[in-house]
């Protein structure tokens, strides 16, 4: 009888400890949580947290990163250019015409969205649908000082679900195009 009550109490104070336990770890959850959720440490708290993925299991953080192929050299140097080429800049006013025509040529190639508007001041694609992953484009034309024009490129996303990778591409893609209005040079092999 006394064995049957110490069995009991023993057992009443374990499923309370659990019981307890689990709310406790519930509360610790909810913790990280809020903590995880806060734009100034949460990458911090990521970093802290373990990883369920083993390395091999990791998928890189562009879309396409890890399926991408190597550049060769010349590839290379070509992108950094690019991507060091501002979105914004001057061009000669006897340029302008044949660098207009490369922005035009560029958006309907490599672009996934129809034209909305091609003047002599702007071309423009549709805005993407917040399902897509698709890249906008605006690309300005003003005149500016004397003898020269700026041209300045924007791009536009949607997508909730590509996150860092579409914003990357589209910030890339924008830097190749505004080197190629500028210079003429493309690498269709580069273009995302």
């Amino acid at each position: 009888m006394f064995n049957r009550i110490l069995k009991k109490s023993i057992l009443d104070t374990m499923v309370n400890r659990t019981i307890g336990g689990l709310k406790n770890c519930f509360l610790v959850f909810i913790l990280f949580a809020v903590i995880a959720a806060d734009a100034g440490c949460g990458g911090r708290i990521r970093q802290m947290l373990p990883s369920f993925a083993g390395p091999s299991l990791r998928i890189p953080s562009g879309a396409t990163a890890g399926l991408a192929p190597k550049l060769n050299p010349e590839q290379s140097d070509y992108l950094d250019k690019a991507k060091d080429f501002p979105l914004a800049f001057a061009i000669p006013a006897a340029e302008t015409p044949k660098a207009w025509e490369r922005a035009r040529e560029f958006i309907e190639r490599y672009g996934t969205l129809k034209l909305r508007t091609a003047d002599d001041r702007v071309i423009e694609t549709i805005l993407p649908e917040a399902s897509d992953l698709d890249i906008g484009y605006t690309v300005i034309k003003r005149p500016y000082g004397d003898a020269q024009y700026k041209i300045a490129i924007e791009t536009q996303t949607a997508s909730r679900f590509g996150g860092s990778s579409t914003s990357n591409k589209a910030r890339t893609n924008a830097h190749l195009l505004a080197y190629y209005i500028a210079t003429g040079i493309i690498d269709p092999a580069l273009v995302e």
